[in-house]
């Protein structure tokens, strides 16, 4: 069993902590969880050479910089994340959300065939491992209110702004 490795990185949300292995990447923490102040101005990321770790990491760190930069709307690196089966559907379908849309915590509910489990899936989105790239900051409120967000609503406005939604 490979051991996970973890690597901290910058972006315009603060510090971005990510882990995995060579299997996929297991989890992206804002690193101050709600605590964390919108930098302004250019962030420079770690670059792929310069982390020693597996491929999916050193992917991970790339493409969420190029996300940053604006030159990246997918991400297509492995994850290897952990949960039970409804989480696992409800970031599974989080994942269809194209980049700079959004979509209600009931819609997710109906597509994943639950569709009284509007509450669970807002559950579910706030134990998501993997922040940013299973996108739980495109999910809102039936009344278009933006609903929570764990590292605060202050981030999920900048990310639905740096994806070209006014909220």
């Amino acid at each position: 069993m490979t051991v996970p490795m973890s690597v901290t990185v910058a972006s315009p949300v603060g510090p971005l902590v990510i882990r995995g292995t060579e299997r996929g990447v297991q989890a992206i923490r804002l690193g101050g969880e709600g605590q964390v102040p919108i930098q302004k101005g250019p962030v420079r990321a770690a670059e792929p050479g310069d982390i020693n770790g597996p491929v999916p990491i050193r992917d991970a760190v790339s493409q969420l910089a190029e996300y940053f930069e604006g030159r990246r709307r997918q991400f297509d690196f492995p994850l290897d994340l952990e949960g039970t089966p409804f989480q696992r559907a409800v970031w599974a379908c989080l994942q269809t959300i194209p980049f700079g849309e959004t979509r209600s915590y009931g819609w997710v509910a109906r597509a994943i065939g639950r569709p009284g489990a509007a509450r669970a899936v807002g559950l579910a989105a706030g134990r998501n491992p993997a922040a940013i790239v299973v996108p739980c900051h495109r999910v809102i409120a039936s009344d278009g209110s933006l609903g929570g967000y764990t590292g605060g609503l202050h981030i999920k406005r900048f990310l639905l702004q740096l994806e070209g939604l006014a909220k």
